[in-house]
């Protein structure tokens, strides 16, 4: 039987970064095609996501790299008219937030109370995410138009694959299909919601670890993203005549990367002077200079190891040189100690969450699992990487292994395309994913 031609698009809404990839049925090999090229991504070529950051001024709004071309007002500043938004995904659940209070040693560590008191009148977190959702949208039609033509979804129906965590509360899920239905995601087409890890393991069983992973093995996906930390073990039950897993134990946690920048953040106020960096996000330019010197080049380089003694990050010619505050031709210097002091309480809520995640399978199915599959765009983290496999190999004696696939960034958005395929079957303890017709 011929299957019914459609094109499948996956949508990975993240808390920092989201992707879309897409895929034709009719195409022999079914290729996954992510989406690289976005709008206002000037000197970047060829870059796997898009910041889900969203600016409003008093007539229009731009997102992604655009909501940078010009000047943001920082959320503390109250009723702004020209206001950045970033983190949107995770007003959606509050609920994270109360899980998460406290965990990474600082008050309201992502400033989503300020983030809610900067959005514009009128306006409700879920109506911020629609607006972002319909722009990622209307951006993948555009591209997918170069390919099949102008208005070919009048002919060619489109199924989405929205991505969502794990730990995401019923009450988030109905809000995110909410804003996905306002977007025209799932009005007149099908939408399924997947959860991210669920997504990341279609990508590695398929794609990636085939033949590494056998019948009777667990494993551990652990998606290591911009807010939230997923883990999902699976077994594995068969390989023919279709790969079919069993869903075997959920967990997480408010963890992600986005705690590592307000951890920097508050590393350099205490280094420089809050005065000096509250003088930065005044005149905006240096503040978002320096923290995407952090975010995009420190945070992933980042290995503590023998050649990183020394680090430096750009000020943006801010800050005056300081021989006591280590400040030289407007760079910071920052010690491999000090640097591993900013990632330090974030990974070892990581480190705490995987250990608790395999003693789980161990109690509940009397399962030993064989593999952590490490993804998502802090999991592409060579510190958290080398950090992991040490602990585990010390806490499990060797027998475990940490794994760190390519395209670990991707992996979600691949395999929610992937869910549309219908290339693994899932058998899942609860009902994560869901259709919306």
């Amino acid at each position: 039987m011929s299957k019914k031609h459609k094109i499948v698009v996956g949508i990975d809404f993240g808390t920092t970064y989201s992707g879309v990839a897409w895929a034709d049925t009719s195409s022999a090999t079914e290729e996954i095609n992510p989406i690289r090229q976005w709008p206002g991504a000037t000197g970047r070529h060829d870059v796997d996501k898009v910041p889900s950051e969203i600016r409003y001024t008093p007539i229009e709004f731009k997102w992604g790299f655009q909501a940078d071309e010009a000047p943001a007002v920082r959320p503390q500043v109250s009723a702004p008219k020209n206001t950045k938004l970033q983190y949107m995904k995770l007003l959606l659940d509050p609920s994270q937030e109360k899980k998460g209070k406290g965990r990474v040693q600082l008050a309201d560590p992502l400033g989503l109370a300020q983030m809610r008191l900067a959005l514009p009148l009128g306006k409700l977190p879920v109506d911020v995410v629609s607006d972002y959702l319909k722009c990622l949208k209307e951006h993948a039609l555009d591209v997918l138009s170069k390919s099949f033509g102008t208005n070919f979804w009048n002919s060619i129906p489109i199924e989405y694959h929205l991505t969502i965590p794990a730990v995401w509360s019923e009450a988030a899920k109905a809000l995110t299909l909410q804003a996905a239905e306002r977007a025209g995601i799932g009005s007149k087409n099908e939408l399924v919601l997947i959860a991210e890890p669920e997504a990341a393991a279609l990508y590695c069983l398929t794609d990636m670890y085939h033949d590494l992973l056998k019948i009777g093995e667990t494993f551990v996906v652990a998606d290591c993203g911009g807010g939230t930390v997923d883990l999902v073990s699976y077994k594995i039950l068969a390989r023919k005549p279709n790969l079919k897993v069993k869903e075997v134990a959920v967990g997480g946690g408010l963890c992600g990367s986005v705690f590592l920048n307000r951890r920097f953040e508050a590393f350099v106020r205490k280094r420089i002077g809050s005065d000096v960096v509250d003088e930065m996000i005044r005149k905006d330019r240096p503040y978002r200079k320096m923290m995407k010197d952090f975010d995009e080049r420190l945070k992933r380089i980042f290995r503590d190891s023998d050649d990183q003694e020394l680090l430096d990050c750009d000020l943006g010619n801010a800050v005056r040189d300081d021989v006591t505050k280590r400040v030289e031709d407007g760079f910071l210097e920052i010690t491999r100690e000090e640097m591993s002091g900013v990632f330090n309480p974030v990974i070892q809520e990581i480190l705490q969450l995987v250990r608790e995640q395999i003693d789980t399978v161990a109690l509940g199915s009397q399962d030993r699992v064989s593999t952590v599959l490490l993804v998502g765009g802090f999991g592409s983290s060579p510190y958290l990487q080398k950090q992991l496999s040490d602990h585990i190999a010390a806490m499990y004696q060797n027998r475990i292994k940490v794994l760190q696939p390519p395209n670990a960034w991707s992996a979600v958005v691949r395999g929610a395309v992937i869910c549309g395929l219908q290339r693994v079957q899932i058998q899942s303890r609860k009902a994560r994913r869901k259709r919306n017709t």
